[in-house]
């Protein structure tokens, strides 16, 4: 359709009202709205630059992938900071089944000067791309 939704995950109400408010993960929405609107890309922006096989705050060794086709691809360690939506193996998860779908996705660095603006304009490659085996 030509345009680019900028979304982020937020507090919501919960709709079966059992504990009243719940936090919808951009991730998850990244899923949904991939199934139904069917995407050629999705770029999901962190503070790292892709998917590493250890968590880079925390270790100097860790190699960052370049591609990665299953979340056994993930070290089970996951982020440093894992927060409610399950941190970095939470994204993975998402865009996996998103990469069955056909959708692939690459996770960059969006603190990193123009990368956002290099992912818009098509370059892959700058940070790691989630695809279907």
């Amino acid at each position: 359709m030509g345009f680019v939704p900028v979304i982020y995950g937020d507090v919501v109400p919960d709709l079966d009202e059992s504990i009243k408010i719940c936090v919808l993960s951009g991730d998850q929405i990244i899923n949904y709205l991939g199934e139904n609107l069917k995407p050629k890309r999705v770029i999901l922006g962190s503070d790292v630059d892709g998917i590493y096989t250890k968590n880079p705050k925390k270790y100097d060794d860790a190699k960052l992938l370049n591609t990665v086709t299953s979340c056994d691809d993930l070290i089970a360690e996951g982020s440093l900071n894992v927060d409610v939506t399950g941190g970095m193996n939470g994204k993975l998860t998402e865009l996996i089944e998103l990469a069955q779908l056909g959708v692939e996705s690459e996770i960059i660095n969006a603190g990193k000067e123009n990368f956002i603006k290099k992912a818009l304009n098509h370059e892959k490659g700058i940070g790691t791309i989630i695809k279907k085996k």
